[in-house]
């Protein structure tokens, strides 16, 4: 049975665009400073707020970060090509108080929140946009998220204000830092995934490490003249990639959050129970 505090803040708010943070920092521990590196001749950063910026769901993307001096470049870099952004003075670790502070301040109308990582400059708009229909289209959904079989770099969650609220209320310790466990874990809250028309497990499309970020570049280059690429064309040249040059392998995801949880699963094991 779904919480009455989840059921008392649910409104009816179809008609209206979900809010859009996309959480980024300069002190990334396999790569600092890649969210700033210059993607296809722009920061990587604002490939991605561009690249989502076309959201026919959404509003327009917000940028959240921590407040230390290093990512005062990356609220500058926002603000300046029109973006908002924030950085709420809260843990620097402490993510989930980051997206409860920046919900209080600028969601008054509590409308569903998306959330999206900042190493994902591949993401797809559109699958962005499928999900936040999904979730729109059931109104005792509290939280949503991609299926396991899309690939790693094309992320994004949906969650209702109440559902936030809870999980800052419940959640503690190395959960803060990834918002969002105690929403699908907890067993009090309705869950949904968005499925994949195809399987693309395998697949690995974010930026983590130099490799990583060569590759990306290299999709870039090869799609510079179809800028509003997705999925289905990043997945025709990762094909021709493979078959041409090496190729980053798909490591298994969150491997640094399941260690430090002393979870002994795989990271699909853990979230989706397979």
């Amino acid at each position: 049975m779904l919480s009455l505090a989840v059921l008392e803040l649910r409104n009816n708010i179809k008609d209206t665009k979900a809010l859009m943070f996309v959480q980024a920092r300069m002190e990334s521990g396999r790569l600092p400073g890649k969210v700033a590196r210059p993607l296809s001749g722009q920061p990587m950063i604002l490939r991605q707020l561009d690249r989502l910026s076309r959201s026919k769901t959404c509003e327009k993307p917000i940028l959240l970060t921590a407040a230390t001096a290093p990512n005062e470049q990356l609220l500058d870099l926002a603000r300046k090509h029109g973006y908002k952004a924030d950085a709420p003075e809260v843990g620097e670790n402490d993510v989930l108080a980051r997206f409860w502070c920046a919900n209080f301040t600028m969601n008054p109308n509590n409308v569903p929140i998306v959330r999206i990582t900042g190493d994902c400059p591949l993401i797809d708009v559109a699958v962005v946009d499928e999900l936040v229909d999904m979730f729109n289209n059931d109104n005792n959904m509290d939280y949503a998220s991609l299926g396991p079989e899309w690939a790693d770099g094309l992320d994004c969650e949906i969650f209702t204000s109440a559902a936030l609220n809870m999980a800052s209320n419940r959640t503690t310790n190395l959960d803060r830092e990834h918002v969002t466990p105690y929403m699908y874990k907890s067993g009090l809250l309705k869950c949904g995934r968005l499925p994949c028309p195809f399987d693309m497990t395998n697949e690995r499309w974010c930026v983590d490490d130099e490799r990583d970020f060569m590759f990306v570049s290299r999709i870039f280059e090869e799609l510079e003249t179809t800028p509003n690429f997705g999925w289905r064309e990043v997945l025709g040249v990762v094909n021709y990639l493979r078959l041409n040059l090496v190729y980053p392998n798909r490591e298994n995801r969150n491997q640094g959050y399941l260690k430090q949880a002393g979870i002994n699963e795989s990271w699909e094991e853990f979230r989706f129970g397979k």
